[in-house]
């Protein structure tokens, strides 16, 4: 797998939700991974290992962008996307 599969790396993409997980109780996230079913697993099972279900939902490609930007305090995404609303 090349690091840059992910955008920012597939490591630096793990760790990122990783410490979301960990380190933060008290918020929601919705991981995207888009048609990637490689990162999709490996969200799923990160999820899955730190018991956070309630709290983090892996979503794969959907159209909902830029609703789903609307409803968020913060977001996380990779370079090069211009999303108009």
């Amino acid at each position: 797998m090349q690091d840059g599969e992910f955008g920012l790396g597939k490591s630096k993409t793990y760790d990122l939700l990783r410490t979301l997980a960990k380190d933060f109780d008290s918020i929601q996230v919705i991981a995207i991974s888009g048609r990637n079913e490689k990162m999709k697993r490996s969200f799923e099972y990160l999820v899955e290992k730190e018991h956070k279900e309630e709290s983090i939902k892996v979503l794969d490609y959907t159209t909902k962008i830029p609703e789903l930007m609307s409803v968020s305090d913060l977001v996380i995404t990779k370079p090069g996307r211009t999303y108009y609303f």
